[in-house]
Parts: structure tokens; C-alpha cells; sequence
């Protein structure tokens, strides 16, 4: 099977291994042992191996990472250290610098972003990354925020109950709007009755705003707290408003819930580049909701210069300029792989792609999979 220049070289329902990729594959094992369960890919552009077992808590997955860690330690809210450190590296005896793995250990560590400060974090030694360190601290102050809420969990997610939660579960539908610029050119009228969800600066677009039936709103940090355009909007159309963690601690988190009571939690394993938009795809199909409706997840286009439907004049994030487009591409390959041949499995749902026939979609070698 081939997604644009993306082929299957190993399958995890039976176990296949293709021929011509069977070295490749066998040294991916070694840095990702849970590879074994997934799906792998490669990338014919850039003769890279990867699949949905690059974990932020693995060192070797950088930047380059799709889900926060394995699904036991997700489940167990563990902290142990990835097999595929500097120290398994040299006992499996990779430190051979014309080894097969150590050209692999090469490939992966190239995604390693100097913001990462890999050099001089002690855990690093070990296998685990200083991102995924800082995330179980994020979400240690997030489940504090919110303790006088029950916990929903299942090896993808940790959501806080509510009352609103419960009467979102198994719903017939939901439209999920994100921000990027396909979101502008759907008619919406046919779906007034739907339940829509929506995300960060949507306040600042008046097509979007003004939406019948919102139902549900997530602010990341970059949306400014401050506007009282925000609260005016919230107040209004009165939501649920969804937190997830926050680099910015304990405070914002307080500040938000000081000026809006509507409000739980959600923390999904899965956390790739692709934000917001995909964790709340991943967060309707967890929830039960049948047919999901999306528009706006279109990826960046470095071409365009308005990216972006609510947010005008906003800039390429520092990922896709330091690491190019091809790690986007394999961030979208991996989500619906995950969604279409994980999830699936166990949840009945349909998603209808409304941006479909749209330019500029990043996932269009992919739409027609869907």
C-alpha cells in the first residue's frame, strides 16, 4: 500500500515484512521495540523509516514524534526509560560507526531540535526526552487544577467527567472546525442543527463565531487570555470549554477557570505536530460521536501567505522551517493510519472530509483513503 510517496513496509496485522526493506526494518526495531505492534512506513523522498512507535518519550524521536509515550505507560502514568537510549545503543553493540544502526541512530537523531537542550539534560543518558519530562509535569498540574474532577482513562486518554461530557458520549455527529484556510470556504448552512466544535482565536472570525450550535471550544496558549473579545464570545455561545496542558503552568490555568466555570480537561497519548484539530478528532471518536465532520485541518502551505482562517499574518512554526515539509507529510500519514487502522478497530464512527476538492490540503495524497 502506498500513500503518495509513503509505502508500507511492514504490517502489524500479519506481521509482513517487506523483503527489500527487511534490514531497514529490523534495525528500526532496535530504537523502537513497540514498532513491532505498528505500522511502518517509508518515506521514499527521504529514505526515512517511521511509524507511530516514535514516542516523545524516545529520545531518538525528536521533533519527529507522534504519540506521547506507550500505551501501558500512558495508562499507568509511568516514567520509565526507552530501551533506545545512548547506553542500549552501546551494549547492543551499535557503536560501530559503519554499523547499519548506527546510520539509523544518525537518521533519527537529526530530528533532534537544538531548542531540545538533549546535550545537557541528564535524562537523556537514559532515553528519556526532556519534552516528555516536561509534559507528565504539565499534565501533574493540570490533573491538580481540576481535582475535584472524576477521571475518564483508557490507554489513549485521561479526560476529567463532567456533566457535559456525559451528554456528549455516543451523540449522533459532531463538526469539527479547525484554523486553517479550507475552514472559510465550507457552507454551513446545511448543518446548523449539528453540534460544532472549534478551537483557539475562532472568536477573531466572524464566519466562524457566529456559528449555531457551538458546542465545544480549546484554547492553547498562544490565544490571548486578555482579549475580552474571548470572553464576550464564550459568554455568548456559553460552551464547554476544553484545557489541555499548558507551558505556562498553574496560573493560566486558574485564570481561565476565574472567568469561565464551563470547563474540563483532556489529555490524549497522541500529540504530533498536526495540534489541536487532530487530538480533537482523536477525542470525538474516544467519546463514541458516529459521524465526525471536519474542516480546517489542511496543514501549512509555506506558499500561501494567509495561513491561517482566524489569525491573519501568522507565521510557519519553527518545526516545519527547521525540519521541512516531508515531517509534516509523515505526521499526517501516521495520524490516519492511526485512525483508520488502530481505532477503527475498536470505535464505530464515519468521517466525513468537508475540505475535500479544496487546494492546498497537505494531506491530499491521503483524502481520498478517508
Amino acid at each position: 500500500m502506498k500513500w503518495g510517496d509513503c509505502e508500507l513496509v511492514y504490517n502489524k496485522e500479519n506481521k509482513k515484512i517487506s523483503p527489500k526493506h527487511k534490514k531497514g526494518i529490523l534495525n528500526y526495531f532496535y530504537f523502537y521495540p513497540e514498532a513491532t505492534e505498528e505500522n511502518i512506513w517509508h518515506d521514499e523522498e527521504t529514505l526515512e523509516y517511521f511509524s507511530a512507535a516514535q514516542v516523545l518519550s524516545n529520545v531518538l524521536s525528536g521533533q519527529n514524534h507522534h504519540f506521547i509515550c506507550s500505551r501501558g505507560d500512558f495508562i499507568s502514568n509511568q516514567h520509565r526509560p526507552h530501551p533506545a537510549s545512548p547506553l542500549y545503543i552501546r551494549d547492543v553493540g551499535y557503536a560501530n560507526e559503519e554499523s547499519e544502526g548506527r546510520r539509523l541512530v544518525r537518521t533519527c537523531v537529526k530530528y533532534i531540535s537544538v531548542t531540545d537542550n538533549t546535550k545537557t539534560s541528564p535524562n537523556v543518558e537514559y532515553g528519556l526526552s526532556p519534552g516528555f519530562i516536561e509534559i507528565q509535569n504539565y499534565y501533574s498540574t493540570l490533573k491538580e487544577n481540576f481535582n475535584k474532577n472524576s477521571e475518564m482513562l483508557n490507554t489513549e486518554i485521561r479526560c476529567g467527567y463532567c456533566k457535559e461530557i456525559d451528554e456528549i458520549r455516543n451523540q449522533d455527529s459532531v463538526l469539527i472546525i479547525g484554523g486553517a484556510p479550507s475552514s472559510l470556504q465550507v457552507d454551513y448552512s446545511q448543518f446548523d442543527e449539528i453540534p460544532k466544535w472549534t478551537m483557539n482565536s475562532f472568536y477573531l472570525n466572524d464566519k466562524i463565531s457566529s456559528l449555531p450550535n457551538i458546542q465545544l471550544v480549546s484554547l492553547l496558549d498562544n490565544v490571548n487570555i486578555e482579549d475580552n473579545r474571548l470572553w464576550d464570545c464564550l459568554e455568548n455561545i456559553k460552551p464547554l470549554l476544553i484545557q489541555e496542558i499548558s507551558e505556562l503552568g498553574d496560573k493560566r490555568i486558574q485564570d481561565i477557570k476565574n472567568r469561565y466555570d464551563k470547563i474540563t480537561y483532556m489529555h490524549t497519548r497522541y500529540r504530533s505536530r498536526l495540534g489541536i484539530g487532530a487530538r480533537l478528532i482523536v477525542f470525538a471518536i474516544l467519546l463514541g460521536i458516529k459521524k465526525i465532520y471536519i474542516t480546517g485541518m489542511d496543514g501549512y502551505d509555506a506558499k500561501l501567505s494567509e495561513r491561517h482562517a482566524f489569525e491573519k499574518g501568522k507565521k510557519l512554526p519553527g518545526w516545519l522551517t527547521e525540519f521541512g515539509p516531508h515531517m509534516q507529510k509523515q505526521n499526517f500519514v501516521v495520524f490516519w493510519d492511526y485512525i483508520m487502522y488502530t481505532l477503527k478497530k475498536s470505535y464505530d464512527f464515519e468521517i466525513i472530509d468537508l475540505s475535500k476538492g479544496i487546494d492546498n490540503i497537505q494531506y491530499k495524497f491521503i483524502q481520498e483513503e478517508i
